[in-house]
């Protein structure tokens, strides 16, 4: 049988081994040009009153931020693609922190790991990079599971190396402050039943990023998700257009409002 750490290796090399192509149109509300590059745009609000970290988005400070456009839709290894499966986003910031919530459609939510810095990628999560400095180097990562199991990284290395050494260095970064919740609408583990999908809400304290923004600041982003159908194999979704998330140079890009 395969350690789930040689599994965590394939998963994050299959997710880094293809370059970036540019989006089409349509795929986007908006779009910056960024040197030779188009670059997927989201427009970030700030937060009108205070966001309650529940999962379930029903603050009235979300109603303000708009969803992204259904996230471009990759496979790996499914024999066929599943009809629908939509996922979009929202973000809001306010002094504090940087909200994202990932909504998910899924008629099957399974998941298993249940502790901090379980490999939650090898099963079914929502996946999110910031890049605060646009390097391409020193950027964060949060994955979170169904079960709201969080794995929460700082790559300081710039390059695509996944050897477990290199991850369990990225891991050992464990962001102060951070809150996240997951509200399914269905049930986790049942795989007889029909389910209609989970959102991700997270808030991101800009003491942690160790930068905070201010208004007209652009940042990199991309955010995506790894869904697995009971047919097997993986459907990956992600806000640009891409083969890979852990690619810095096909991030969109955060613009932050007044």
């Amino acid at each position: 049988m395969i350690h789930w750490r040689l599994l965590v290796v394939l998963i994050l090399t299959i997710l880094s081994a293809v370059g970036c192509s540019q989006p089409e149109a349509g795929n986007a509300p908006d779009t910056i040009v960024l040197g030779d590059s188009s670059r997927p745009v989201y427009r970030c609000r700030l937060a009108s009153g205070p966001v309650k970290i529940d999962g379930l988005l029903d603050d009235a400070a979300w109603e303000d931020a708009p969803f992204s456009a259904e996230f471009i839709r990759r496979t790996h290894v499914v024999p066929q693609m599943p009809a629908s499966i939509g996922t979009r986003m929202k973000v809001l910031y306010d002094e504090r922190a940087l909200y994202i919530a990932v909504e998910c459609k899924d008629s099957d939510i399974w998941s298993t790991f249940t502790q901090r810095d379980d490999p939650v990628v090898l099963e079914e999560a929502a996946v999110i990079y910031v890049d605060p400095l646009g390097n391409g180097r020193d950027y964060f990562g949060f994955h979170i599971n169904p079960l709201n199991a969080l794995v929460d990284l700082k790559r300081r290395s710039g390059t695509l190396e996944t050897r477990p050494r290199i991850w369990r260095q990225w891991k050992s970064w464990n962001g102060e402050g951070i809150e996240h919740a997951v509200h399914v609408d269905g049930t986790v583990n049942k795989r007889g039943d029909v389910d209609n999908g989970w959102t991700v809400e997270i808030a991101l304290p800009f003491d942690a990023l160790g930068v905070r923004p201010r208004p007209g600041d652009q940042w990199r982003v991309q955010v995506g998700r790894m869904n697995r159908p009971r047919m097997g194999g993986i459907v990956l979704s992600s806000w640009t257009k891409t083969s890979t998330l852990h690619m810095p140079s096909c991030f969109g890009v955060l613009v932050f409002q007044q």
